[in-house]
């Protein structure tokens, strides 16, 4: 989850191919892009909600919508807040802090992965910043049936926004948009160590899926993932 991760998968960070924020791959037939776009024009409006933060005495309003390209930016912000944050007990500093130096890279891919459509972007804001961001689209796991396995594939928070709901409420959108699309399934990877991040997702209704638990290095450091998953 962010500021904060949820969890999101550690794919979500410099160079891994699954999720390679620099570069991800166009898997999308052209009847399947085809099939996406109709159901993204149906539910624009849909996406739009708005709420107030939860334990908050100013009653700031929270609004999620689809992202724009010029949000690019400040989703880069928030990704990067959130490993620093997220991961500041199971990766080094020194790699968390690097990090900051792959900000211009992340907007620019970003506003060119928004602009293309090729997986839906929503953001919550509140008063007018973006606060945090989910990423959703066709599942890229060789294992799991690509017309009826949707993916979670990635999802932040900033840390001063943790626990006030936000990132429930990103997941309802994301899980909706997804189940909207024909999506029977769906799947996540997540830090095993991230504890929060583990509690967030076995409280959406989410299973950790037997042997899928994999190793890999970032910064130095061993680190397990495994794969969630959710049915409709």
């Amino acid at each position: 989850a962010s500021g904060k991760l949820v969890g999101a998968s550690l794919k979500a960070v410099l160079g891994y191919r699954r999720l390679n924020i620099f570069h991800w791959p166009v898997l999308l037939t052209k009847a399947f892009t085809s099939r996406r776009r109709a159901n993204r024009e149906g539910m624009v409006a849909r996406s739009k909600e708005a709420f107030y933060l939860k334990q908050n005495t100013n009653k700031e309003l929270v609004m999620i919508r689809d992202a724009l390209p010029k949000d690019a930016k400040s989703i880069a912000d928030v990704h990067v807040s959130s490993w620093q944050h997220a991961y500041a007990n199971l990766m080094p500093a020194d790699f968390l802090a690097s990090l900051t130096a792959t900000l211009s890279k992340r907007e620019a891919y970003w506003a060119q992965a928004i602009e293309s459509k090729d997986s839906d972007v929503l953001v919550s804001e509140v008063d007018g910043n973006v606060v945090g961001w989910i990423s959703v689209g066709r599942c890229r796991d060789e294992d799991k049936p690509a017309a009826e396995s949707g993916e979670v594939m990635a999802i932040y928070i900033l840390a001063a926004y943790w626990g006030k709901g936000i990132g429930a409420k990103l997941w309802e959108s994301g899980l909706n948009r997804l189940f909207d699309q024909g999506y029977k399934n769906i799947t996540l990877w997540v830090l095993s160590a991230n504890e929060r991040a583990v509690r967030f997702y076995q409280g959406l209704g989410g299973r950790e899926e037997p042997g899928s638990r994999r190793t890999l290095v970032r910064g130095g450091v061993s680190l397990d993932e495994v794969r969630y998953v959710w049915g409709r």
